[in-house]
């Protein structure tokens, strides 16, 4: 996994983010995913959430990055607007 995408800060009781992920098996990856997955992942995480079809508009969208947090399954993501010019978090969530 590469250093840039994990910032080592400290969790509870003294876990780094790398162990945490090593030790749960998760892969951060450009893996494309469904609008209904991340739909229901939003869903959980937010009360005023994204639907299934604005997803699907985003996943097209040459200008969108969608990272994917997954074990087994897919359990997060993050969504990156890039322009020429700017980098924006548009969203995240994590089941």
């Amino acid at each position: 996994m590469s250093d840039h995408l994990i910032q080592k800060l400290p969790l509870d009781k003294g876990l780094k983010i790398e162990s945490f992920i090593e030790k749960h098996r998760i892969s951060i990856t450009l893996k494309k995913n469904s609008g209904k997955t991340l739909s229901k992942i939003h869903k959980v995480s937010f009360p005023r959430h994204w639907t299934e079809s604005y997803f699907n508009s985003l996943i097209d969208h040459p200008n969108y990055k969608i990272f994917s947090a997954s074990n087994e399954n897919t359990i997060g993501f993050l969504i990156i607007l890039t322009t020429k010019d700017i980098s924006e978090i548009i969203t995240f969530a994590i089941l």
